[in-house]
């Protein structure tokens, strides 16, 4: 399977997921049982899976709210325009890879209220992850960031 079916394919994987989920929770035998509110259902992602949440909240209906932590603005603006859930689009200063000044915003400006755009101060890319990739990441001691 090539690259870009992966990624086409990311939104149906995200419905197929909360429809496994839901049934989990219908089904009494299951961990699950009787766990999940099907009224509620937030999606999140990062990096790519921010692009990933972006799209599944704009095809899958049953999403109420997204989580696009550093999104990298591959979803065009017209899908993005479709959503109509609150969305909070957060991103790292110091983001080198998907910088929010750039992508971040970009998103935001596609989607309807309520929307968020929140910076955070000294956190780079992979921030929401704890890791630290370097070159790619702003991961030096704390006390020499600027």
């Amino acid at each position: 399977m090539a690259k870009q079916d992966l990624y086409a394919n990311r939104p149906a994987d995200v419905s197929f997921v909360i429809d496994s989920l839901l049934a989990l929770s219908e089904a009494s035998d299951s961990f699950f049982h009787q766990t999940i509110d099907g009224e509620r259902i937030g999606v999140t992602g990062h990096s790519f899976g921010a692009d990933t949440t972006l799209m599944a909240s704009a095809r899958d209906p049953r999403v109420d709210a997204g989580l696009p932590l550093a999104s990298g603005a591959i979803v065009p603006a017209e899908e993005i325009a479709r959503i109509r859930v609150p969305m909070m689009i957060p991103g790292g200063s110091r983001d080198t890879l998907n910088p929010i000044e750039e992508w971040g915003e970009h998103d935001y400006a596609a989607l309807n209220p309520p929307r968020y755009l929140v910076a955070i101060f000294n956190m780079g890319h992979f921030g929401f992850s704890n890791e630290c990739i370097r070159p790619i990441d702003p991961c030096d001691d704390p006390t020499t960031l600027t």
